[in-house]
């Protein structure tokens, strides 16, 4: 049948007009459903004990070693006794009156006299078997119970670092931050490294030379403020250490 004069016949469709969506689109469509059905089985999995074990294997924990945990005695620690200058610690003990972990833990008898030159610091370490150790950038942690007392003037508490002794005769220190002391278990570490570390009070010390490579102590250090405040925070009696451990 012929058209009308002055109208045009359009084209019958062909698949070269046809409008197709992009091959990326279509991979989507396709795959999408399937992934995040993958990701669900996925995360099931991972909750179960197999899954957990697999993410140990692939992404294993920071190792946790306990250098000291006192059950068995004090393990050779004692007070530091040498420098004229931390005095404060009068004995070590083990002791069953107060525990973090176990059944015992290690007790310092101290004798902190803010001002005094000599019993205004005290400090306990132990030097370990394996003498000469590299600790680079390795992390210890220690838990210390302060009794009632021990915590100095609530406004000016006394405070606890972690520290390290290395190998050098002249017993080169890294004394970590300033922990301002509470009532009860508080735990205190130090990292290991030569770089100044980020502490809320600014206050560290590492003495010229120090190599963290050769460690040969660790220990505990207990302080009154520098300031000479009120002798009535006298304090004479036990702290409390337990669970030092070494974090890799």
């Amino acid at each position: 049948m012929s058209m009308p004069m002055g109208v045009s016949q359009k084209p019958s469709p062909s698949s070269s007009h046809r409008r197709t969506r992009p091959m990326w689109l279509r991979v989507v469509a396709i795959l999408g459903p399937v992934i995040i059905a993958s990701l669900a089985l996925l995360g099931i999995f991972l909750q179960t004990d197999a899954g957990k074990r697999l993410l140990e294997t692939i992404f294993p924990p920071p190792s946790v070693s306990l250098l000291f945990d006192f059950e068995t005695g004090i393990e050779n620690w004692r007070c530091e006794e040498t420098a004229s200058s931390v005095r404060g610690c009068a004995e070590v003990s083990r002791s069953d009156t107060q525990h973090h972990d176990g059944n015992f833990s290690l007790e310092v008898v101290l004798n902190l006299a803010p001002g005094n030159p000599s019993n205004a610091k005290a400090e306990v370490l132990v030097v370990p078997p394996e003498v000469d150790t590299t600790l680079q950038s390795e992390t210890i942690s220690a838990w210390v119970y302060m009794p009632q007392g021990a915590v100095g003037d609530p406004d000016h508490p006394n405070g606890l670092h972690l520290f390290v002794k290395d190998s050098d005769a002249s017993w080169r220190g890294l004394y970590g931050c300033w922990v301002d002391a509470s009532l009860g278990w508080q735990e205190v570490t130090l990292t290991i490294t030569t770089d100044e570390p980020e502490c809320a009070n600014g206050s560290w010390y590492m003495s010229p030379g120090f190599d963290p490579t050769h460690i040969r102590a660790i220990g505990v250090a207990i302080g009154t403020p520098e300031q000479d405040y009120d002798q009535a925070f006298v304090y004479q009696g036990p702290i409390y250490i337990d669970q030092v451990e070494l974090h890799r």
